[in-house]
Protein backbone atom coordinates (compact mmCIF):
# COMPACT_ATOMS: atom_id res chain seq x y z
CA UNK A 1 0.00 0.00 0.00
CA UNK A 2 1.88 3.43 -1.06
CA UNK A 3 2.61 5.90 2.16
CA UNK A 4 0.06 8.61 1.27
CA UNK A 5 0.36 10.00 4.67
CA UNK A 6 4.05 10.57 3.58
CA UNK A 7 2.38 11.76 -0.01
CA UNK A 8 -0.11 14.24 1.48
CA UNK A 9 2.78 15.73 3.52
CA UNK A 10 5.03 16.18 0.92
CA UNK A 11 2.48 17.86 -0.96
CA UNK A 12 1.50 19.81 2.06
CA UNK A 13 5.34 20.52 2.51
CA UNK A 14 5.82 22.05 -1.31
CA UNK A 15 2.78 24.14 -0.87
CA UNK A 16 4.16 26.02 2.26
CA UNK A 17 7.13 26.14 0.47
CA UNK A 18 5.60 28.12 -2.82
CA UNK A 19 3.73 30.58 -0.46
CA UNK A 20 7.17 31.25 0.69
CA UNK A 21 8.97 31.62 -2.10
CA UNK A 22 6.00 34.03 -3.58
CA UNK A 23 6.09 36.33 -0.73
CA UNK A 24 9.58 36.61 -1.15
CA UNK A 25 9.61 36.87 -5.05
CA UNK A 26 7.19 39.78 -4.82
CA UNK A 27 8.75 41.38 -2.00
CA UNK A 28 12.30 41.15 -4.25
CA UNK A 29 9.99 42.16 -7.31
CA UNK A 30 8.79 45.13 -5.08
CA UNK A 31 12.57 46.53 -4.07
CA UNK A 32 13.12 46.17 -7.37
CA UNK A 33 11.03 48.28 -8.44
CA UNK A 34 11.67 50.89 -5.68
CA UNK A 35 15.44 51.13 -7.57
CA UNK A 36 14.23 51.50 -10.76
CA UNK A 37 12.31 54.28 -9.62
CA UNK A 38 15.21 55.68 -7.64
CA UNK A 39 17.67 55.24 -10.39
CA UNK A 40 15.12 56.52 -12.79
CA UNK A 41 15.49 53.63 -15.25
CA UNK A 42 12.38 53.53 -16.58
CA UNK A 43 13.81 57.15 -18.44
CA UNK A 44 17.26 55.99 -18.94
CA UNK A 45 17.31 51.70 -19.55
CA UNK A 46 16.85 51.57 -23.99
CA UNK A 47 16.12 48.67 -25.79
CA UNK A 48 19.89 49.48 -26.60
CA UNK A 49 20.79 48.39 -22.89
CA UNK A 50 19.46 44.90 -23.04
CA UNK A 51 21.94 42.63 -24.39
CA UNK A 52 23.30 39.29 -23.81
CA UNK A 53 20.88 36.69 -21.72
CA UNK A 54 18.15 39.05 -21.59
CA UNK A 55 18.27 40.43 -25.47
CA UNK A 56 14.45 38.69 -25.98
CA UNK A 57 13.35 42.06 -23.46
CA UNK A 58 12.85 45.30 -24.50
CA UNK A 59 12.33 48.32 -22.23
CA UNK A 60 8.97 48.23 -22.29
CA UNK A 61 8.36 44.95 -21.39
CA UNK A 62 10.64 45.81 -18.23
CA UNK A 63 8.36 48.60 -17.58
CA UNK A 64 5.53 46.45 -18.14
CA UNK A 65 6.74 44.18 -15.90
CA UNK A 66 6.11 46.25 -13.05
CA UNK A 67 2.73 47.49 -14.04
CA UNK A 68 2.16 43.71 -13.19
CA UNK A 69 3.68 43.78 -10.33
CA UNK A 70 1.12 46.32 -9.22
CA UNK A 71 -1.70 44.41 -10.04
CA UNK A 72 -0.49 41.17 -8.44
CA UNK A 73 -0.13 43.32 -5.31
CA UNK A 74 -3.79 45.00 -5.10
CA UNK A 75 -5.29 41.07 -5.76
CA UNK A 76 -3.04 40.23 -2.54
CA UNK A 77 -3.83 43.22 -0.75
CA UNK A 78 -7.56 42.05 -1.06
CA UNK A 79 -7.03 39.17 1.81
CA UNK A 80 -4.73 37.47 0.04
CA UNK A 81 -1.31 38.52 1.19
CA UNK A 82 -3.22 36.76 4.55
CA UNK A 83 -3.87 33.39 3.10
CA UNK A 84 -0.22 33.12 1.96
CA UNK A 85 1.29 34.27 5.34
CA UNK A 86 -0.99 31.88 6.80
CA UNK A 87 0.96 29.34 5.03
CA UNK A 88 4.56 30.79 6.31
CA UNK A 89 6.48 28.78 8.54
Amino acid sequence: MPDLDGKKNNFITREVTTAENLINAVNEFDALRREWDAQGYSASITDEDIQGDNAHVSAAQLAAGFTTLEALKAVLAAGHWTNLYNLKK
